[in-house]
């Protein structure tokens, strides 16, 4: 009888031990999961939603310096000054976006693990290689219609702005989908991370 209540005191005792054991293999597998979305946040999503921001913000205001050019030509006397500085933006600004486009594209070769992740990446892949096509074309554009409106060739200049128009509506709709593909990459990454810990916190019960 003792030797039968001994027998399941130690049965119990290890059956505790294993337990125990697994939980905290569990738990490590799943800390050491927290800690790679971590890193692959912190080294890959937010670095390319910075660079989208930044795709955006810089192609703005590269319109705005062309925009200026344009209303300049326009002016009986252009003023010197006023042209030299906006084509100096166009230039920076047209490098600043290329160079835009280069790092979302090394950024977007990390692929994740995860296939929701993974489709996301492929979307954005594909808008990038879009955006640039149109944004290479309207650099292009852009150059001609200010030779035309130089010229005082308006009609010309109506001609490619309307031409021009729906490319600048892709370009804008491409922009706006990858924007809104990076918001949802973060809050993908964010809730794998919170349910990682929400889970090692119900294992540390």
């Amino acid at each position: 009888m003792k030797y039968s209540i001994a027998k399941k005191i130690f049965a119990l005792a290890v059956g505790f031990m294993l337990t125990t054991v697994l939980v905290a293999i569990i738990t490590n597998i799943e800390v050491v999961k927290i800690s790679k979305d971590v890193k692959f946040n912190g080294s890959i999503i937010l670095p390319l939603a910075s660079e989208t921001a930044g795709l955006n913000e810089t192609g703005l205001r590269r319109r705005i310096a062309f925009e200026r050019i344009y209303r300049e030509y326009g002016e009986p006397v252009p003023d010197p000054k006023v042209l030299e500085e906006a084509e100096k933006n166009i230039e920076l600004f047209t490098i600043k976006v290329q160079e835009h486009i280069q790092n979302l594209r090394t950024g977007l070769s990390n692929l994740p693990d995860d296939p929701e992740r993974q489709e996301l990446f492929s979307s954005s892949r594909e808008l990038v290689g879009m955006i640039e096509s149109i944004f290479n074309h309207q650099t292009d554009m852009a150059r001609l219609i200010l030779e035309k409106r130089r010229a005082g060739e308006q009609e010309a200049v109506n001609e490619l702005f309307a031409f021009n128009s729906k490319a600048q509506a892709d370009l804008q709709d491409y922009r706006d989908r990858l924007q809104s593909n990076m918001v949802e990459l973060a809050s993908i990454s964010n809730l794998r991370t919170q349910k990682g810990k929400i889970f090692i916190f119900w294992r540390s019960l």
